[in-house]
């Protein structure tokens, strides 16, 4: 299990621990190894700073905020994190880690070395893996991991309805590249550090209320952007046919058990992000306001899993989709440009 803790106002978690769940048994020309992704990845142990951090630790919310407004006030999801940390004994849980670090560079350069191996783009690729056990398998003299029945399109959004056609979803996720300026500088130094972005409006036009079933579930990954927000509530939610029911936020510490950074007054960064759910079914029981806490990857954009938290509310069974994904997941069908990022062997090591 990747869910470490569990309190009344939300869930610890290891993203560490899930991947390697995933990759204990792996098929490879006929022999069986284990995988794990690169410990490395998940030493966080210092908070990051601007001169510290090389790259962005699973994040999209480094731009400014220009006004005090974009952005809720950060001590409400401080609130939920000091319940957390009483709830379920914070401080034993990490009372044995260390802080004292080298600012992250083990983790940093890690990731930084991971970009560029794994930065090939894969156009116009797609499979599956039908088998119930991890596999290893090569694509253009590059090696990629892929978990039990899984299925993937390493496709552009604009083919997304014609490929799926007449599928429907319980779950749909989404972690959109939002457009920002700060993104948009990087891209301009940085190709293989950055991702194409996408308006707002393109995010609209996708048709996903032909993709989700009468009691699925819509899990978007946004920034603080109070123009996005505003954009994925008013515009985009009714376009596709769904109605906001909570939002949930993914707080970020180091092994110690910090916050990677303070909970500060915008425009400064926070050690959170939003995660905002919607739904067809109005009579769906989803809890309000959670957290969801764990060491982040140092791999920029490399989100958390939320299946095993989010299984609680769908059928046995459900029919899983990721749009914009860079890594995949079993039993789900994963979309996007990226969707083999995270997959190379260069994350990994085994026996």
């Amino acid at each position: 299990m990747s869910i470490l803790s569990t309190s009344s106002v939300g869930w610890l978690i290891s993203h560490e621990s899930y991947i390697n769940k995933i990759y204990d048994t792996v098929t490879i020309q006929d022999k069986i190894k284990k995988y794990k992704i690169n410990p490395k990845l998940f030493k966080i142990e210092n908070g990051f700073t601007k001169k510290s951090a090389k790259i962005s630790v699973s994040s999209d919310n480094s731009f400014v905020v220009q006004n005090f407004e974009d952005v809720l006030d950060p001590n409400e999801v401080k609130k939920l994190f000091n319940i957390f940390k009483e709830e379920t004994k914070f401080s034993n849980i990490f009372s044995d880690k260390s802080s004292v670090t080298r600012n992250n560079v083990e983790a940093t350069d890690s990731a930084e070395q991971i970009y560029k191996n794994s930065g090939k783009i894969l156009n116009k690729v797609f499979g599956k893996n039908v088998r119930s056990d991890a596999i290893v398998a090569s694509f253009n003299n590059d090696y990629y991991l892929f978990p039990p029945n899984c299925e993937f399109f390493s496709k552009d959004i604009c083919e997304l309805p014609s490929v799926i056609g007449d599928r429907v979803y319980d779950l749909i996720l989404l972690d959109p590249p939002w457009w920002n300026k700060y993104i948009r500088r990087k891209r301009s130094k940085n190709k293989k550090a950055a991702y194409t972005m996408i308006y707002n409006e393109d995010l609209k036009k996708l048709p996903l209320e032909n993709m989700i079933s009468d009691h699925g579930i819509v899990v978007v990954w946004c920034t603080n952007s109070n123009k996005h927000q505003t954009a994925l509530l008013n515009d985009i939610f009714m376009k596709w046919q769904v109605k906001f029911y909570t939002k949930w936020y993914w707080i970020k510490i180091t092994c110690s058990g910090a916050p990677i950074c303070s909970f500060s007054k915008p425009p400064r960064k926070q050690p959170f992000e939003q995660i905002f759910i919607a739904t067809k079914c109005a009579s769906l029981k989803i809890p309000k306001s959670k957290i969801i806490v764990s060491v982040p990857s140092a791999l920029h954009s490399h989100k958390p899993p939320l299946e095993e938290i989010l299984k609680e509310f769908l059928p046995n069974q459900p029919k899983c989709l990721e749009v914009f994904a860079r890594y995949l997941l079993p039993k789900w069908t994963s979309w996007g440009l990226e969707v083999l990022r995270f997959q190379h062997n260069s994350l990994y090591i085994t026996d």
